[in-house]
């Protein structure tokens, strides 16, 4: 990993500002708050432990490189880059969709958070940030009237 921005940050070295903002954009590129043990949320600890006034020391692209790498590595941790013979990060909004309808028919009722389905449809929103949000509408009112349906409720 030479070359790595990560690399380049010393988390001793980290001002309280330089931690609110690694903080902020790995929010940003994750779509959630960094869970505990990412660069953002070990630099914060180790920044509240500095006097204050402690000045900063990394310029903006070495903060925002090792952000954007400690994100890709979060994403590939917490969705697998490869789950049952399929690349999540590849799939369009329409094969999640398929994933997310048959996965629900599977179980009986929504994927969980963790399941295939569930992370394949927040690898989509990450690349996709300009979403449609009528045909994300329309699209879950055809899901529900297709769960009432499935289970014989009324529409």
């Amino acid at each position: 990993m030479s070359g790595s921005k990560l690399n380049q940050i010393n988390l001793d070295e980290v001002s309280e500002a330089e931690a609110r903002k690694l903080m902020s954009e790995e929010h940003k590129n994750l779509g959630y708050r960094p869970p505990p043990g990412s660069l953002a949320s070990e630099a914060q600890s180790v920044a509240s432990k500095h006097e204050t006034g402690f000045l900063a020391k990394h310029d903006t692209s070495t903060l925002e490189g090792a952000v954007r790498e400690d994100a890709a590595r979060i994403s590939r941790e917490r969705a697998g880059l490869e789950r049952e013979g399929l690349s999540v990060q590849n799939l369009s909004e329409d094969q999640v969709r398929q994933l997310m309808s048959e996965e629900h028919k599977e179980l009986g009722y929504r994927p969980p958070p963790g399941s295939l389905a569930s992370e394949a449809q927040s690898e989509v929103r990450k690349k996709q940030r300009d979403i449609d949000h009528e045909a994300i509408h329309e699209a879950a009112v055809r899901d529900a009237r297709r769960i009432q349906k499935e289970r014989g409720e009324s529409i």
